[in-house]
């Protein structure tokens, strides 16, 4: 999603120039001391047309919580530097796994842009694997996402009501994985990428060089992986192009584990 641009006025009126007379657009408003509000289709109008009025609600105190916690190691040593995002939707929200409740969508921070985001808020955890949003609405979906500083990726979904205390909220540090992947050039000649997929933590893909005969995908947390070998593009009955499927692998990766595997020639799909 593109995030477009930012105007702001003293009136509250604004004006965009330049857009497409009669296609749709997102538009996000937000005004000190008042509820962010989010616009899903607007069309652009004529000129002389009737302007649309957008009413905002102003920000009462009473409707928000303090949400905290701490990051922590299995022998409860603190956690800093880690990655924590603070998800509220509209109730209910959509199930994990279903766009656009994704990774790829929350570290980039595109979720923001989606209509049932009503707030998405950033922090990481302090010398004491500390860490604090002081203003957060109530009666919503509420999912901590956290990452980084050592600690491999992952979630609590549902806090709101799985955690009586929104105020010591206790995460698990679990060390990242790592998983090296190996194949030999004179079976897999044609080898072009690898990727790596898990139905939890979505997927990563890296190019190979000519020269390549390993690569190693680190920072991962404890999932079940299918590791794809990937060749040449090949192209379809519909003239598109995709990536011929050279072998495959199932493997389990425990926290902290450094696992390595290699493809052979009985790794390759039947034919």
């Amino acid at each position: 999603m593109n995030p477009g641009s930012e105007f702001s006025g003293p009136t509250g009126v604004f004006a965009v120039n330049g857009m497409l007379e009669l296609a749709p657009y997102q538009v996000k408003i937000e005004a000190p001391e008042y509820e962010h509000q989010v616009i899903p289709r607007i069309v652009a109008s004529r000129s002389g047309d009737e302007v649309p009025e957008i009413k905002l609600t102003r920000i009462d105190p009473k409707n928000y919580q303090p949400v905290s916690g701490r990051v922590a190691s299995a022998d409860g040593k603190p956690m800093p530097g880690v990655l924590i995002r603070l998800l509220a939707t509209r109730t209910p929200r959509v199930k994990w796994g279903v766009f656009p409740m994704n990774w790829r969508m929350i570290k980039s921070g595109q979720i923001e842009q989606n209509p049932a985001c009503l707030q998405f808020l950033s922090t990481t955890t302090d010398s004491q694997g500390m860490f604090r949003f002081p203003q957060v609405k109530r009666e919503t979906e509420l999912d901590l996402f956290y990452w980084g500083g050592n600690v491999a990726s992952g979630m609590l979904l549902d806090i709101a009501h799985k955690h009586g205390n929104l105020r010591e909220i206790a995460i698990p540090g679990v060390p990242v994985a790592k998983l090296e992947i190996g194949f030999d050039r004179k079976t897999f000649p044609d080898a072009t990428m690898i990727s790596i997929t898990s139905e939890m933590f979505g997927d990563r893909t890296t190019f190979l060089r000519e020269t390549d005969r390993t690569f190693t995908f680190d920072g991962l947390s404890a999932a079940t992986y299918q590791v794809t070998l990937q060749g040449k593009n090949v192209r379809g009955k519909d003239d598109s192009f995709t990536a011929s499927v050279l072998a495959t692998k199932k493997v389990e990766l425990k926290a902290g584990e450094m696992l390595h595997i290699d493809f052979k020639s009985e790794d390759q799909p039947a034919k």
